[in-house]
Formats: structure tokens, sequence, C-alpha cells
């Protein structure tokens, strides 16, 4: 009996390996096909009218395969070459099985073809306007001989067999490069970043015509005047922390650090200004006090002090609060379906952008299955995302009308899961929290498994402590 149950695990072991191994090279193809690459060895000279001169023989580089290219020969290149190699070839010759699986996941949102330019952006006297995707940046491009940061955009005509294009420059995949975003897989999470990018069109609000980043240089720390902005940036990075999450960016240790959020000081909106791009304005009203700062174009707001309605103009919010509902759910193909859903709705202009995709975000909730579940027991997804807004908003969710105001929604009654969480869940959620100035990622998970949406992985609460104050 040992003997065939040890032959039956064995059976079993394999099965799973060739099923890895499967989906695997499914991911890999899907990429061959969605990708296309061009290389261009000179930035300054302009772009030929026919880019098949320009096309990377994809095919033979995941075959394995040397392709004759300055790519591949070029000691500038050797980053982009990697990465190619990373994204083309399976595991055995080099491939990143978790970079194809990341990048497939992203490229499922449209379903269409990207296209890729390569430069070796090295010591160049200028860039030629005719490239798409060649991107410099306040004091980048100065200080690296006008390299290019990466950098994509979207096409606004949906109907083309390609929905953007995406430009990465040899000198920021150069292994040798120190800074922001130079290790290994800071690179990959920021590929991924740019290619979301290329999934979603950002749409401003009617009353604004730029994203307005900060004049101080764009950072997480900055509260964006474009609330779209923000959450253009947040989907971005939680599709790339998904592959790496910097530990640092995690919103419970801003929380427990009470890091100070930045805030331009905008010419045109005066103190008693309504536009609600006036930020500081609006955090006037609020009452929130302004922190010492020698800056004469920032103003600086304790991250604790920011009101609920508020705190999604800071990106890093936006993409904590996604980059937990995959992980809580353990799919980020649950994020892709609620994207393609709400994408409709997400174009439109007057609409918060995060608004139609939370609500999909609820729905996949309430039909979510835990496979992992004993018979009898019912998961109560649908208050995940709830928990976890009001999580990284400090708890301020204090009923249902503050939830609406955060969002610019009105929660109709198919949304039923709304009022329960207000009515019950959020104190349960609340007796999580050691106390009221401590925020923890594991409360998080403990929630989950309270509501069966994870197995149980620690000793379930046998009732919930007291709920913390605020």
């Amino acid at each position: 009996m040992k003997r065939f149950l040890l032959i039956i695990s064995g059976l079993i072991a394999f099965a799973a390996t060739v099923s890895a191994q499967t989906a695997a090279e499914a991911n890999r193809q899907y990429i061959l096909e969605k990708m296309v690459f061009y290389y261009v060895d000179n930035p300054a000279t302009a772009k030929p009218a026919d880019l098949s001169t320009l096309e990377i023989n994809k095919v033979a580089i995941g075959n394995g395969e040397d392709i004759a290219s300055p790519l591949w020969t070029n000691a500038n290149n050797e980053g982009l070459k990697s990465l190619l190699i990373q994204l083309l070839r399976p595991a055995s010759q080099g491939g990143n099985v978790n970079l194809q699986r990341n990048i497939r996941n992203v490229l499922l949102i449209t379903d269409k073809k990207v296209y890729v330019y390569l430069y070796n952006d090295f010591a160049n006297a200028a860039k030629h306007a005719s490239w798409p995707v060649y991107c410099t940046t306040t004091g980048y491009e100065t200080a690296h001989s006008n390299a290019s940061w990466p950098c994509a955009s979207c096409f606004t005509d949906r109907t083309l067999e390609a929905t953007g294009h995406i430009g990465l420059g040899a000198f920021f995949f150069n292994a040798s490069r120190t800074g922001d975003w130079a290790t290994a897989n800071d690179k990959g999470a920021v590929t991924i970043h740019e290619l979301v990018h290329t999934q979603l069109p950002l749409k401003l609000e009617p009353t604004l015509t730029v994203s307005m980043y900060g004049t101080g240089g764009h950072s997480f720390s900055e509260m964006i005047p474009s609330r779209n902005s923000a959450f253009n940036e947040g989907i971005a990075n939680a599709f790339g922390f998904r592959y790496y999450f910097p530990n640092n960016l995690q919103m419970s240790s801003w929380f427990n650090n009470n890091v100070q959020l930045t805030v331009d000081n905008l010419s045109g909106c005066s103190a008693t200004s309504t536009q609600p791009h006036c930020l500081q304005a609006r955090l006037a009203a609020a009452g929130v006090a302004t922190q010492p700062t020698t800056s004469t174009v920032l103003k600086r707001y304790n991250i604790r002090d920011v009101p609920a309605n508020l705190i999604t103009y800071c990106e890093n919010t936006t993409t904590n609060i996604l980059f937990m509902y995959m992980s809580q759910f353990r799919s980020d193909l649950m994020l892709v379906r609620d994207v393609k859903r709400a994408a409709t709705d997400m174009g439109v202009a007057s609409n918060y952008t995060f608004a139609p995709l939370f609500k999909e975000m609820v729905k996949s909730g309430l039909n979510y299955h835990n496979p992992g579940l004993r018979s009898g027991l019912r998961t109560h997804g649908q208050h995940m995302p709830l928990a976890i807004l009001d999580y990284y908003t400090g708890y301020k969710l204090t009923n249902k009308a503050a939830l609406e105001q955060v969002l610019g929604v009105t929660w109709d009654a198919s949304y039923p899961a709304v009022d329960e969480y207000f009515a019950n869940k959020r104190s349960v959620l609340l007796g999580f929290r050691p106390n009221a100035t401590t925020w923890q990622v594991r409360n998080l998970d403990q929630f989950a498994e309270h509501i069966n949406v994870k197995t149980s992985e620690s000793t379930r609460p046998s009732a919930p402590a007291a709920p913390g104050g605020r």
C-alpha cells in the first residue's frame, strides 16, 4: 500500500510538472505572437517609411539562434539582448517563466499586438523627432547623453490590430547602470509597467488638459491633481509589482511611518478654489495641516491626515489596492477580466476611471469560489475589495456615503455587499488591527481567511477582537 501511494504521489507530481511546462510554453508562444520588435541602432536618424527593415527576427531568437544584427553583437545592447532572451526563449535556454507569465497576463487585457522599439541610446547627440516612443525626462537625458527613459503610448483607434507601442533604451537596461530601477528585478517591473500603458488609454478629467505631474519630479509620494492619471500610473505599477514589489512602497509601511505626501503649489488655485485638481485648497478646507518644507513649489502633508476622498490622488494608493486584490485572490487574471469588463466605462472621461473597475472587482469577489474550502463553507469574497480599499484609506470609510465620496459613484441595490460590509464586516476588519496607528498587511490576510477567500493559514479567531478606534 505504501509503495502504491508513493507511485500515485509521484504521478501527481509528474502531472503537475507537465502542466506547468505546458502553461509556460503557451505563455511564451503568446508573447511571440503579440509582441513585434524593432531595433534602432541610431535614434538620431529619421524613422524609415518601411519599418520592416528594422524588425527583429523574434522566432529565431525564440529558437535559440543568434541573429545578424548590431542588437546581438554591439556590447551596448547586452541588456536588451538579455531581455529578449528572457521574453522569447524557454526556461531551458534562458527564458524567464515568471516574466513571461506576467507579460502575457497584461497582453490579455486587449489581446492585441504591441510594437516594441529597442534603441541603442548610448551617447547620442540628439534623437530624431520621428521616433514615437523615445522619451526624455528632466535630468535623465542630460545626465546620460540623451538616453531614453522607458515609456509607452496607447493607440486611440481601437480598431487597429495593435494597441500601442513601447520604447526601451539600451542604456536603461545595461547591467552596469546605477541609480533608480537598476537591478534586474526592477527592470522587469518597469517593462511590465510600461506595457500596461499600451493597454489602457489615459482619460484625463474634462477640466484638465495635462496630467500635471509634480514640478519637482514625478514620485510615488506625490499627489497628482489628475486623479485619473494617478489611477493610470497605479494600475501599471500593480501589474509590474506582481513581478517584483519593492517592500518600501507598501502602504502599510507608509502609514506606520506617517510619510509625507507632496502637492504642487499650482498657479490659479487660490485658497478658496473649488476646482477638483486644486488639492492644496481641498486639503486646507478639510483642516489638514501642512508640514515644514524648504520648497517654494511644494507643500507636504502627513499621510495619516489626508482624507479618504483625497488619498487616491496618490498613485501608490491605487497600486497597493490593486496589488493586494490580486494577491488576496491569488489571481492576476481576475483583475484582467475586471478591466476588460469595465473598459467601456473606464473610457468615459467624465468618470473617475477607477470607479467602474472597482465595481467589477466587487462582482468578481461575489462570484469567487475558493477551491480549498471544506464542504459547507461559503466565500464572502465580495467584501474583500471593500476591505482592501478601506484599509488603504486608513480605515476612514465609516459608511457607504464615505465610500461613494471616494469613488464618485452611487451604489444601487444590485450591490448589497456594500451595505453588508459596513453593517457587519468592517467591525471585524478593524478587530484585526493591533491599534489605531499601526497598519499591517497581515491584517488583510487574516480578514481574507475570516471571510473564506483564503483557506486559513493561521488560527482563526473564535470571536472578533474589539474594533480599534480612530
